[in-house]
């Protein structure tokens, strides 16, 4: 019985066919080059790639890292670009199954080890899909410079995980336990005499799958040291965020303060999702309404409005649309929300710490005291028609509804003079 196709042997199998293909004429110009492997000794040669031949690539990559036989592989994209430049070369011969046959190794189910701190144990004990062990258990690891197990370490978390790369398969036993964690400070609250600090037990960075294999992981909330050099103070000096005062005097530099407070926040967590929630609460504290129907729109909106009065140019206001309507607004009203990564985070980091610039920039140039006042002076500036036109081009259909209002009612530029 012929054995069911797997999705790496399928998107091996589409990038083959692709890479074969014979040129069409008229065909778009490449999207890609790259330089085939081997070439040493002899002059280079180069393959163009159309785009969606460097999207089967990526594709292949994509698959080869979800599938435990490959995860070992420290280069998949070398090996995908190894498998291509083979199709390319050699058209006849059929270099899935090769591929396959090289590369795919047999996963291996072990228990990982995993230090807990603070949190002890009497016996060994399964809870929701972990073992838990005394620290002192005779069937754990020994401690070592990789696998420290000091003082704070009352117990051990041992998931069985199966995989080809042992650093892999501990991060997926520690989501694991990390679940277990989570499930047992909830139902351990119930309980009236447990001080919520002693639900602060965690995970420590180390984990061992015998004597032999172990290993440290990344703290996310890890802090590294900065040096404060000169150029470093002369940065901090130029933003305009260093002459907010200690004390609030009036009601912009109160918003101010809150949204800084909430940047903060968002640094020092640990958290991605929250981070972004974070940044969200500082950007509403300067620029938000509460009495606005479509608030994402009137949100980025007006930062867009913001960031042109102070600066001259347009940014487009989507991706501050998409993450309060996509994530925000999902995560506040209790629903599934897609992964947030660091890089999302970052880059709105970025817009909101602008846009606290921004405001300051305004209200000191206008001598505006009052927020409601800053936020008739965004909300009726002349340059508005522009950015309306621009969108209704541009930004989609999701922006006809909130342009169609903001055109159509005048009125509502009134409400901020309060």
């Amino acid at each position: 019985m012929k054995s069911p196709t797997r999705p790496v042997d399928q998107a091996l199998g589409s990038l083959q066919t692709l890479i074969r293909r014979a040129a069409a004429a008229g065909a778009s110009p490449p999207a890609s080059t790259r330089r085939l492997p081997d070439s040493a000794g002899r002059e280079p040669e180069y393959l163009g790639l159309l785009a969606d031949e460097v999207q089967a690539i990526e594709t292949a990559k994509k698959e080869l890292s979800a599938d435990p036989r490959f995860e070992y592989l420290h280069d998949i994209d070398a090996a995908v670009w190894q498998f291509t430049a083979d199709c390319w070369v050699d058209r006849q011969t059929d270099h899935v199954p090769t591929f396959i046959d090289k590369n795919a190794r047999e996963p291996t189910t072990e228990a990982c080890y995993i230090p807990v701190e603070h949190l002890g144990i009497e016996t060994a004990t399964n809870l929701f899909g972990v073992r838990f062990l005394p620290a002192e258990d005779e069937s754990v690891p020994p401690a070592g410079p990789w696998f420290p197990l000091d003082y704070s370490v009352g117990c051990l978390a041992v998931v069985n995980v199966t995989g080809t790369n042992h650093e892999l398969m501990a991060t997926r036993a520690r989501a694991i336990a990390t679940h277990a964690l989570r499930v047992l400070r909830i139902a351990l609250r119930e309980h009236d005499e447990i001080n919520g600090r002693q639900l602060r037990f965690r995970l420590s960075i180390a984990y061992a799958f015998n004597e032999r294999i172990s290993g440290l992981a990344r703290r996310e909330d890890a802090a590294y040291e900065l040096v404060l050099d000169n150029t470093l103070i002369n940065l901090t000096q130029s933003q305009l965020i260093t002459a907010m005062p200690i004390q609030p005097s009036n009601d912009v530099e109160k918003k101010a303060d809150v949204a800084a407070r909430w940047i903060e926040r968002a640094c020092l967590i640990d958290e991605p999702l929250l981070a972004l929630l974070y940044l969200f609460f500082a950007l509403e504290a300067l620029l938000g309404d509460k009495s606005e129907g479509l608030k994402a729109h009137g949100l980025a909106f007006r930062q867009t409005m913001l960031s042109h009065i102070t600066t001259g140019g347009f940014t487009n206001p989507s991706e501050t649309w998409f993450l309060y309507d996509q994530v925000r607004s999902s995560a506040v009203h209790g629903e599934d929300v897609a992964e947030v990564g660091w890089g999302t985070v970052q880059n709105f980091a970025s817009v909101v710490r602008r846009a606290l610039s921004q405001y300051l920039k305004l209200a000191r140039d206008n001598n505006l005291t009052r927020r409601g006042r800053l936020m008739r002076a965004i909300d009726s500036h002349p340059d508005r028609a522009q950015l309306i036109f621009w969108l209704r081009s541009q930004g989609g259909a999701e922006w006809t509804k909130y342009l169609d209002r903001i055109e159509d009612t005048s009125s509502e530029i009134g409400r901020f003079s309060q």
